[in-house]
């Protein structure tokens, strides 16, 4: 009778799991339209044609800070109550490659062996080649749809800005190298191109090297000096784990570039820079004061008989500052960019708006090269055009077939249109088998998903108005051409990740060198001997040598997938 009563009670349990309806979470920031009750949820629930449950998942909710992968579901106090979704919409903690290439591959579905049931989603592969590698993994499954925010965005996270109105008030040419770039940062220095009558210009602002916000997560930005490198011909891939690491894809093989002759060159322009005042050291402080903290830890213990800590001198190290904040943080980075009164002559940023409210003072301009003869190359990835946390379908849903209905359903013209901009924010029309979109009101969308949606803007659409597109597409317009010339080299394979690998280029012995460098860079200073102990101690780093070893085989095995949709 117990046995009967199990079966009966494992029985009733499946049929109500069964009965239960399909779950999708979506997760965005707040104040952007809720996926429940939306246009264009409507629209996927009738092109499923069964009962869905929307969950919005906006980073104060308790399901995006409790959940760190699907497991996480299991047991958590914090999520009791909660059913396990079935599809996860742009939900990075649970789907984002480098999750499941921690290992977690196998709780979803691979969508290759449904592609012939998912009609959208195949023609979006077969127009959009570029979808179909960036979604394939090394060993070809897709566990996760990539979102397309269309051709304008195919380009780079960050890009070189001038204040145009400085240069046009001191009668400056924009600089073309770095011998012109000096000469026009020296003369921002000294000119008073603001006209404010104070020596309060930043010639060439950096981002800080280590995040030194207080309560700060943030650990690495894709537009800090290592963009520099491109001025020498040394391509940079700052949207990638591997390039954050400074391992470089040239030539179909990874080097590792850390120790190059291009970093030294790097390194010296910027402490010249700086021994000018022309580059504020205070972006590089954090760093320093980590080395310092970690010799100094280094030489107690040796003093000691003890070992040396095992993350002296790497990304992780920030600990041995403790909550010591020196140098410039990020925040007061930002602010400088966007200052009531321009301050900033040169940075890095993903477009103008990081000036606003001056944004119309600045463009974008191509790297100057490191000098006559070099052509310059740029930092590249679809990172800005594709959304790689996608979208994806728990491996043991009770609801494959309706789960994969709405996958197919979001990459629908209408349903990809109304998330990407909202609902009443685009007046859409078809004419000779053309989309024309204007986007209605200021041109912002504030309640769509923009380029973190998971849809398809498909090649060909019209797109009037659109103004975050338009700036970027400003911004990028310098670069294209470098894009053309590069071709594939320079360029890693979208979402290539190794769980082994620690760390990235912010706080590593990289950054701490160039730091040293740069904050002693107006006092008497042995630069070749500090970059001989650099150089020396990267080449005694067996465990940077595997890692190099480990990108080229899975670069290797990310090259040998299928290019074309089978």
């Amino acid at each position: 009778m117990a046995v009967i009563a199990n079966g009966i009670g494992w029985w009733l349990q499946q049929a109500t799991r069964d009965a239960a309806p399909l779950v999708v979470v979506y997760a965005h920031e707040k104040g952007q339209q809720s996926a429940a009750g939306s246009h264009w949820a409507r629209l996927v629930s009738s092109a499923c044609d069964c009962d869905i449950v929307w969950r919005d998942v906006t980073p104060d909710s308790t399901e995006s800070r409790a959940v760190y992968g699907l497991a996480s579901y299991q047991g958590n106090p914090e999520l009791d109550g909660l059913s396990v979704p079935d599809v996860f919409v742009s939900f990075s903690q649970v789907t984002g490659p480098d999750t499941i290439a921690r290992g977690y591959a196998d709780d979803y579905l691979d969508f290759h062996r449904y592609l012939d049931r998912m009609p959208n989603v195949t023609r979006y592969f077969a127009e959009v080649p570029q979808a179909f590698v960036a979604a394939q993994r090394g060993d070809r499954s897709i566990r996760s749809i990539p979102g397309d925010s269309g051709e304008d965005y195919d380009g780079s996270m960050a890009h070189m800005f001038i204040n145009r109105a400085w240069l046009e008030r001191l009668g400056l040419d924009v600089p073309t190298t770095w011998d012109q770039l000096t000469d026009v940062l020296r003369a921002f220095r000294d000119g008073d191109p603001n006209g404010n009558g104070e020596a309060d210009e930043i010639p060439f602002a950096i981002r800080p090297t280590e995040n030194n916000d207080p309560g700060g997560t943030e650990t690495f930005e894709p537009d800090g000096w290592q963009l520099l490198l491109n001025s020498t011909g040394t391509p940079t891939q700052l949207n990638e784990q591997a390039g954050q690491n400074l391992f470089a894809g040239m030539d179909s093989s990874v080097k590792d570039i850390s120790a190059s002759n291009a970093v030294r060159r790097v390194g010296d322009y910027l402490a010249d820079l700086a021994s000018e005042g022309l580059v504020p050291s205070e972006s590089f402080a954090r760093s320093y004061a980590l080395k310092q903290a970690n010799e100094a830890m280094r030489e107690a213990m040796q003093s000691d008989g003890g070992g040396v800590p095992s993350d002296s001198g790497g990304a992780g190290s920030s600990t041995l500052v403790g909550s010591t904040f020196v140098g410039t943080t990020f925040a007061e980075y930002e602010s400088q960019l966007s200052a009531p009164i321009p301050l900033v002559g040169v940075a890095f940023a993903f477009d103008a708006s990081a000036f606003e409210p001056n944004e119309d003072q600045y463009e974008s301009i191509s790297i100057p090269a490191e000098r006559d003869g070099v052509q310059p190359t740029w930092d590249r990835s679809g990172r800005v055009r594709f959304n790689l946390n996608g979208v994806s379908v728990r491996a043991n849903t009770r609801h494959r077939d309706d789960a994969l209905r709405v996958v197919d359903a979001l990459f629908d013209e209408s349903v990809s249109l109304a998330q990407f901009y909202g609902e009443e924010a685009v007046d859409i029309t078809h004419e000779d088998g053309r989309t024309m979109v204007s986007v209605q009101g200021d041109g912002t969308y504030p309640l769509g998903y923009g380029r973190a949606f998971v849809g398809w803007i498909r090649p060909g659409t019209i797109i009037v108005g659109d103004k975050p597109r338009e700036r970027y597409v400003a911004a990028d317009k310098p670069y294209r051409e470098i894009y053309r010339r590069m071709g594939a080299d320079g360029v890693f394979p979208m979402g290539m990740y190794l769980p082994a690998t620690s760390g990235t280029g912010i706080g590593s012995v990289t950054d701490q060198w160039l730091a040293e460098q740069v904050c002693n860079a107006s006092v008497p200073y042995d630069r070749d001997k500090a970059w001989n102990a650099y150089v020396r101690a990267q080449s005694e780093d067996s465990a940077r040598a595997g890692q190099r070893r480990e990108w080229q085989r899975e670069y290797d095995r990310y090259m040998e997938r299928d290019k074309t949709l089978r």
